[in-house]
């Protein structure tokens, strides 16, 4: 059941991926796409979520850490429970490491695979993180099926898989390192072949005109070969279009919540069509429709970033003004600071970096907004943010205050900057 081939474990062993040196915990903490405890509440569980003693948490493919680390540091003052599960001895080493650097003692260490949970109790957890494991799995659909059964009744599940549009060029180039080093050879000669190959591709080929793409992978300097092996040599790959995803939850009895990320934009027909006729027509379809043709549209998505749960219906809503809004990753804690640099009347502009991009927004320069953002706690509703507004500043209409609040999470949420959530 989903067991690991040799050749995999091997390769895990070899090179642990993600490359990671423990000693960095001292000076950063890397934050992982899906693992924010104010976005977990926000898409699975209406804004509402409560992690305490009795919160636990699975990281099913725990790798060198990035997961386990990012979610027990959130965790920790709770005394909830992290469980890291992971075929590779290695990179269990790499990432205990990392969390005796941070000292911490929320964490459940298991070497298995994900076929071993077969054989544990239903049930037993709210929230697990399956980041780019099952694509590498012989049956990916059986793996899930196994996740889902963990999880207790209002569980959620966040995975990361391949792409198949934005990895195009990926698979013509595994195809012909298959066909230039021999089998059998060890993975480090293989290693030196590929650098070899990838030193001599013509202008012409399909993988050097997108290496671009790829570069921080391919990087010796950041990531040693391990980006190269798992990228190219991996001894397992598939990659999902839209489509795939969908039908993959519904074969394991699970709902489809949403997707998160720096590309979750681009799964919206309004990002890459501006013909108003086409873009009407194309709203008719159905909305997986519309994600299947918005991926096609702009064909560079290398990585399916979403949530799927037990439950339907699980993101929290703007409209409940019992909500709050409250401002996360670059911009978490930073409310009274951007209230602060909006001056009436001058519009500000404000640059920030996700996921190693960058990414800048404008926001007016409205008394209203900068009493809004000052609101921006987590902690204040938005029923209480738009009276004390309407209080003090007498003469703005409520529909103008509503529309304001609308359209700064607008801006912000879909890169991750923004959530709701209830005091």
């Amino acid at each position: 059941m989903n067991r690991l081939s040799d050749r995999i474990r091997n390769q895990y062993e070899q090179y642990p991926y993600p490359a990671r040196r423990p000693e960095d915990e001292l000076t950063r903490l890397l934050p992982t796409v899906g693992d924010n405890l104010h976005a977990i509440s926000h898409y699975c569980f209406r804004g509402a979520l409560r992690p305490d003693a009795g919160f636990r948490a699975l990281v099913a493919g725990g790798g060198t850490g990035d997961a386990v680390i990012y979610l027990a540091e959130q965790l920790k003052q709770v005394n909830a429970t992290v469980v890291y599960l992971d075929p590779s001895p290695a990179a269990r080493r790499i990432a205990m490491d990392r969390a005796r650097y941070r000292k911490l003692d929320n964490i459940e260490w298991h070497t298995a695979d994900i076929g071993s949970l077969a054989h544990c109790p239903p049930e037993r957890f709210d929230y697990i993180n399956c980041s780019g494991v099952l694509h590498h799995l012989p049956d990916p659909d059986s793996a899930l099926r196994t996740l889902a059964a963990q999880l207790k009744p209002d569980g959620a599940i966040y995975l990361m898989l391949y792409g198949r549009h934005g990895r195009t060029a990926v698979y013509p180039m595994q195809d012909l390192l298959r066909k230039i080093c021999d089998r059998s050879a060890p993975l480090q000669e293989k290693v030196r072949t590929t650098r070899s190959v990838l030193a001599n591709l013509p202008v012409t080929n399909w993988f050097r005109r997108d290496i671009e793409a790829w570069q921080r992978e391919l990087d010796f300097d950041i990531n040693g070969d391990t980006g190269l092996v798992d990228l190219l040599l991996h001894a397992q790959d598939r990659a999902y279009d839209v489509g795939e995803l969908v039908a993959l939850a519904g074969g394991a009895d699970l709902q489809f919540v949403d997707f998160v990320g720096p590309d979750k934009r681009n799964y919206q027909l309004e990002t890459h069509v501006t013909d108003a006729a086409l873009l009407k027509r194309l709203s008719t379809l159905d909305p997986v429709a519309r994600w299947e043709v918005a991926e096609s549209l702009y064909g560079r998505i290398s990585k399916h970033q979403f949530y799927l749960s037990k439950q339907p219906d699980t993101q929290a809503r703007l409209g409940d003004l019992e909500n709050s809004v409250v401002l996360s990753d670059a911009l978490a804690g930073k409310h009274q600071q951007i209230a602060r640099l909006i001056k009436p009347g001058e519009p500000l502009k404000i640059g920030y970096r996700v996921e190693g991009r960058m990414y800048e927004f404008e926001l007016a320069g409205t008394r209203s907004l900068q009493l809004l953002f000052s609101l921006f706690d987590g902690n204040t509703t938005l029923h209480d943010a738009i009276d004390t507004c309407k209080r003090q500043l007498p003469g703005v209409a409520e529909s103008r205050l509503v529309e304001e609040i609308r359209s700064v999470f607008e801006l912000l949420h879909p890169v991750g900057c923004a959530y709701l959530r209830r005091p």
